[in-house]
């Protein structure tokens, strides 16, 4: 669903008019606000498959840190390859990459990274690889990457769209008590039960439901933007 539809699923089932616009009336901006925020606890529940994405850093000879572009906040890096040499980078601490760019230096072939900051020109995160680069290499940052705030009406949202509204509907009824024959705790076991089917069907998707065959060879995840 688009943003708007998902204000105006809201509202039909509160018995209220439907809008045109998320900005249209006041009830439709604090809908619009329940949305995005439910929006969000459903995007942080699970490791959705539509969440997934890869930003491609090429390296350049002596540059060590590199700009995440788009990246501004809420996502976490799950792993990091040379896509030129098919080999992984490893996460290490910020102490230990500041040692060594401080005290040793070295270049090659990066084989480690660390998320070590926001570019303030940008508002994008930053990445380290160390070694320092000597070469030119194509570095794949793999993520879950959530989606910004949902702002224009025909905005789709990348994680189901249902649990959504679900949970939206049961802000809207919790700020004004209760519905008639909807009871605000009803809405919340809907949303559950709605979230749930979703995590499973998404689940469904991956190896992950049937085995924790990854877990061997994963980095720790990097978490930025909480």
């Amino acid at each position: 669903m688009t943003y708007l539809e998902l204000i105006n699923e809201v509202l039909a089932r509160l018995r209220e008019d439907e809008v045109t616009s998320p900005t249209e009336t006041t009830y439709s901006k604090l809908i619009g606000k329940f949305v995005n925020q439910a929006k969000r606890e459903v995007e942080d529940a699970w490791e959705w498959v539509a969440l997934r994405n890869t930003i491609q850093a090429t390296t350049v000879s002596g540059d060590y840190r590199y700009s995440l572009d788009g990246i501004k906040e809420r996502f976490k890096i799950t792993s990091v390859f040379n896509d030129t040499t098919n080999r992984e980078l490893y996460l290490k601490e910020s102490w230990w990459m500041s040692k060594q760019f401080n005290v040793h230096g070295t270049v090659g072939e990066p084989m480690h990274y660390d998320v070590s900051g926001v570019d303030e020109s940008t508002g994008d995160y930053e990445i380290d690889l160390y070694p320092i680069p000597n070469d030119v290499w194509t570095i794949n940052i793999n993520m879950f990457k959530r989606q910004a705030t949902l702002v224009e009406s025909a905005t789709e949202t990348a994680v189901p769209s249902y649990p959504i509204m679900l949970r939206a509907l049961y802000s809207a009824l919790v700020e004004r008590g209760e519905d008639g024959g909807l009871m605000s705790a009803e809405a919340y076991r809907d949303y559950k039960q709605s979230l749930a089917d979703a995590i499973a069907f998404d689940n469904q998707r991956t190896m992950r439901g049937t085995s924790d065959w990854w877990a061997d060879y994963r980095p720790v995840p990097t978490v930025g933007g909480y």
